[in-house]
């Protein structure tokens, strides 16, 4: 369904996207802009998942992330397949003494399905209320509480001791951040020594060039319609890894490697042809959605600035397929790193 006009979204967090996502931020492709994003990153960040988290559940699931999908597989089996090969990379165990964080966990999706998998004990970290509140809703729901916990916090400032978890992993959430190297560092400071923290970054490929205008325009509009502050190349997420402490045990670009088994690309559900289970997803799809927000505000059905969100979401999915399809960009650079023991 569409976001409610009432009910789970209150008067409060109405989409008014005038007052909600300042587009200042976005004027022009100024360093002074870029600076902008960065120092506004929390406001820009939860104002964003605000207005559009109920549209991704809509057209996504609860699992906020892309995978490659073989020809065989389901968009729902490739989306666990590709969260599970994490619990798998970080040998995750069920006892009680282990616990595992979830930096930028979303709504929870991942968390319950390798909890599922594993029996390991899992902490969400969020920044955002809204997601918070929904992910122990959902987790509630399916009877996992005694598995999966969730808190409010800014990954930039853990709220953890030092040395309090055996592993983390992210699935593209750290994008979000206003300094890689700050999020690495805290992530760094509370893991365990000889624990492993395993991760999807996005980030812009050798092939994005800074001289070109049609590059520079693709990276500021999946900038723009995801809420990120700063698309970073993949020899400075690397970089950032590195001077936060961690040895970096491998990485690869999962997006564009060249395992036949996986036929169809990262990008596929939002550029994908048509099909009745994944028709959301689709460009005919977004813009079936986009004229019911338009029609539906207009009838008072839908709150305010319904549509405009959705704008943001239409510019999001294009300027991602647009960035895959040109191979300057990649939301799944794969890093397994280790905080060694002292």
């Amino acid at each position: 369904m569409l976001p409610p006009k009432d009910g789970s979204t209150s008067k409060e967090k109405e989409y008014d996207f005038q007052q909600r996502y300042n587009l200042k931020y976005y004027i022009n492709l100024s360093q002074e802009t870029e600076e902008s994003r960065v120092s506004n990153y929390e406001e820009i960040v939860n104002t964003y998942y605000n207005m559009c988290t109920d549209f991704y559940e809509y057209g996504w699931g609860k699992c906020f992330h892309f995978a490659p999908q073989a020809k065989s597989e389901t968009f729902k089996e490739a989306m666990m397949r590709h969260e599970h090969y994490l619990a798998f990379k970080l040998e995750m165990r069920k006892e009680k003494d282990f616990k595992y964080l979830d930096v930028g966990c979303g709504v929870g999706g991942p968390a319950r399905a390798i909890s599922r998998l594993t029996g390991a004990h899992i902490v969400g970290l969020n920044n955002n209320e809204h997601q918070i509140y929904r992910a122990i809703k959902y987790t509630a729901f399916e009877n996992l509480q005694s598995k999966c916990s969730f808190l409010k916090g800014d990954f930039h400032n853990l709220p953890f001791e030092d040395c309090s978890f055996d592993g983390a992993y992210a699935i593209e959430a750290t994008c979000h951040a206003k300094n890689l190297e700050n999020v690495y560092s805290e992530i760094y400071r509370v893991l365990k020594p000889g624990a492993k923290f395993v991760f999807y970054e996005w980030a812009l490929t050798d092939k994005f060039s800074s001289s070109v205008l049609e590059h520079v325009r693709i990276k500021r509009d999946i900038e723009i319609g995801n809420g990120v502050p700063n698309l970073h190349s993949v020899d400075a997420v690397i970089k950032s890894v590195k001077v936060a402490g961690f040895k970096v045990l491998e990485y690869e670009d999962v997006a564009y490697n060249t395992d036949e088994r996986f036929v169809f690309p990262w990008y596929y559900s939002l550029q994908g042809r048509f099909s009745f289970a994944q028709f959301r997803h689709t460009a005919s799809g977004r813009r079936l959605t986009h004229f019911v927000a338009t029609i539906g505000e207009k009838l008072g059905l839908l709150p305010r600035g319904t549509r405009d969100v959705h704008s943001i979401l239409l510019t999001a999915a294009d300027s991602l397929v647009a960035g895959g399809l040109k191979g300057i960009f990649t939301p799944l650079l794969r890093i397994t790193a280790i905080k060694d023991v002292e």
